[in-house]
């Protein structure tokens, strides 16, 4: 059930990208179930850190037309966690981290984490804003 409501920052477009994050990590997920050999185990992989990094840079424009007061240090804990997560992809790649570390990581710290916890700042913000987290704004704000 926690899975299902990845709607945290009232932000149409913000909240659809979750949606899809948290449907990509459980889709890797089923892959990873049916065996470690399973094809495109890692092409799941590489599209979900790709799909990651390009959520965090739409994300961080419409903070950036909002006005989020908090968006330097909320995009550096997203730099921080691409940076890391590249770093484990090319540790796994060289032999010296395991793909099961490297999919929890992603899943569970970037994806799940990030997404129901530090973005429910955001959300917080934006119902404390003038005219309410219901107003219309940038992007299907909702």
């Amino acid at each position: 059930e926690g899975d299902a409501a990845p709607v945290v920052v009232r932000v149409r477009l913000v909240d659809g990208q979750h949606m899809e994050l948290m449907a990509q990590c459980n889709r890797l997920m089923d892959l990873i179930a049916t065996g470690p050999e399973t094809p495109g185990l890692e092409a799941a992989l590489d599209g979900l850190l790709e799909m990651v990094g390009a959520h965090f840079r739409d994300e961080e424009g419409i903070l950036a037309e909002l006005g989020y007061p908090d968006l330097a240090s909320h995009s550096q804990a997203h730099q921080d966690l691409l940076d890391t997560a590249r770093q484990m992809k090319r540790d796994f790649r060289a032999g010296g981290l395991s793909f099961m570390t490297l999919v929890n990581f992603l899943t569970d710290t970037v994806v799940r984490e990030h997404l129901l916890t530090v973005d429910a700042a955001i959300r917080s913000w934006l119902a404390a804003s003038p005219g309410g987290g219901g107003r219309p704004g940038p992007r299907g704000e909702a």
